[in-house]
C-alpha cells in the first residue's frame, strides 16, 4: 500500500474538520530564520502588518500551490480546510518552477460547470472556445479552461514571464461578472495569476486574511541575504544530488518557444543570476533550509511529504516533518467544483467540515 493509500484509508471516516483542525495544528517551538522571515514580509502587500510573524509564530504554511489564474478542485478543497481551520491569517506559498502546462494550467482560467456565456459575451469568441474544447475534448480534458497565453508558450517558464495581451484580450472579451475576477495590476504574468488567485480564494473561503505569495520569489530573496549561501550550497551539492531534486532552474529553448530546465550544480555566477532574475531557486533550495534547520510544517501533497523527507536526511539538521493532504472539492452530490465555478455561482459545494474525507476521494 502507498503512502497516499494508507492515508486515505486511515482518514476516510473523519470529518473535514477534524482533518483540518489536524492539519493546521501550531507548531511547537515554530520559528523561522530572519532571512527568510523578512523575504516572506516583503512578498506581502504593504497593508499586511504582522501577518508575516503570524505565520511564524504558527509555523503552519501552505506549498501545495502553483502560481495559476484560478485553483481547481485539488486546491481548493485544501484552502478551504485550512480556512477553517487556521485560527490567524493564512498565507500560501505558491511555486512558480514550473512550466505553463503543469497539472494546475497556470496559464488558463480553468472552471467546469460554469457556462461559457457566464464568463465570455463576445459570440464571436464563445464559438472559438467552444471548438478548442471539442478539440480538448478527444485529449480527455474535460475541464474548461480560458487561456491568457499567446502562441508558443504552453511550455514556458511561468516564473519570469511578462503579463502578455492574453489578458487584456480576454478581461475585454470578459462579462461585467467574470472582468471583476481577472486583474489588470502588475506587469508580469505571475503578478496577474497571484492577484487572481488570491481574489478568487478569498470569496470562496469567506477569509480576507487569505494571501497567496510566489514561493519560488521568496525562496531567491532568502539566499540572496544569506551570509555565505552560494558557498555553502557548493558544499552540500553532493549530498543534496541523491535526492534527484533540482538546485536550480532556468529558461532554456527558443525564444519563440521557451521551455523551463533544471539545473543540478551551483553555476559560477549563480548569485549575480538569481539577482538579475535568470535562475530561479529549485525544490532543494527553496525548501531545504527551512525543512531542515527552523520549526516550519509545510502543508502539502503525498509527494511533497515524501520528498521533504528525503531533503531533510541529505541537508542535514532536525526540523519539522510535512503534513500530507488529499481530496478535491466536490458538491454534496458528488460533482467536483472549481473556485472559479463556485465564484459566478454556477457550483455550490454547500457546508463541507461536516462531510467524512472519503466524500473528496474517488471519481465524480
Amino acid at each position: 500500500m502507498s503512502r497516499i493509500e494508507a492515508w486515505r484509508q486511515a482518514v476516510s471516516d473523519r470529518s473535514l474538520a477534524s482533518v483540518a483542525d489536524e492539519l493546521a495544528g501550531p507548531v511547537e517551538g515554530a520559528n523561522w530564520p530572519d532571512v527568510w522571515l523578512s523575504a516572506l514580509r516583503d512578498a506581502l502587500p504593504a497593508s499586511a502588518v504582522g501577518v508575516a510573524e503570524a505565520v511564524a509564530r504558527h509555523g503552519v504554511f501552505t506549498t501545495a500551490h502553483h502560481v495559476a489564474p484560478s485553483h481547481g478542485p485539488t486546491f481548493s478543497l485544501l484552502d478551504l480546510a485550512l480556512a477553517a481551520s487556521m485560527p490567524g491569517p493564512i498565507v500560501i506559498g505558491a511555486w512558480s518552477a514550473v512550466p505553463m502546462s503543469n497539472s494546475a494550467i497556470s496559464g488558463a482560467y480553468t472552471f467546469g460547470r460554469t457556462p461559457l456565456e457566464w464568463l465570455i459575451r463576445d459570440p464571436a469568441r464563445v464559438r472559438a472556445e467552444r471548438a478548442t474544447a471539442r478539440d480538448r475534448l478527444r485529449d480527455g480534458v474535460t475541464e474548461g479552461r480560458l487561456s491568457v497565453l499567446g502562441t508558443g508558450l504552453r511550455d514556458a517558464p511561468v516564473c519570469g514571464q511578462p503579463a502578455g495581451p492574453g489578458w487584456r484580450a480576454l478581461r475585454a472579451a470578459a462579462t461585467e461578472a467574470f472582468a471583476a475576477v481577472v486583474p489588470e495590476v502588475g506587469d508580469s504574468h505571475v503578478d496577474r495569476c497571484l492577484a487572481s488567485a488570491q481574489g478568487l480564494a478569498r470569496r470562496l473561503t469567506g477569509r480576507d486574511d487569505l494571501y497567496v505569495v510566489d514561493w519560488t520569489a521568496v525562496a531567491a530573496t532568502a539566499w540572496l541575504r544569506t551570509a555565505d549561501g552560494f558557498d555553502g550550497l557548493r558544499r552540500r551539492r553532493e549530498r543534496l544530488a541523491s535526492t534527484g531534486l533540482s538546485l536550480f532552474f532556468e529558461r532554456a529553448g527558443s525564444t519563440q518557444r521557451p521551455v523551463l530546465a533544471a539545473v543540478h550544480g551551483v553555476p559560477d555566477d549563480a548569485e549575480d543570476r538569481v539577482a538579475a532574475g535568470t535562475l530561479w531557486t529549485g525544490l532543494a533550495t527553496a525548501f531545504g533550509p527551512l525543512r531542515s534547520e527552523a520549526r516550519v510544517a509545510f502543508v502539502g501533497g503525498y509527494r511533497q511529504a515524501e520528498w521533504l523527507e528525503t531533503l531533510a536526511d541529505a541537508w542535514g539538521g532536525t526540523g519539522v516533518a510535512g503534513r500530507c493532504f488529499a481530496g478535491r472539492l466536490r458538491d454534496a452530490s458528488g460533482r467536483e467544483v472549481w473556485a472559479l465555478d463556485a465564484v459566478m455561482g454556477s457550483a455550490d459545494p454547500g457546508e463541507v467540515r461536516a462531510r467524512p474525507m472519503s466524500s473528496f476521494f474517488g471519481s465524480a
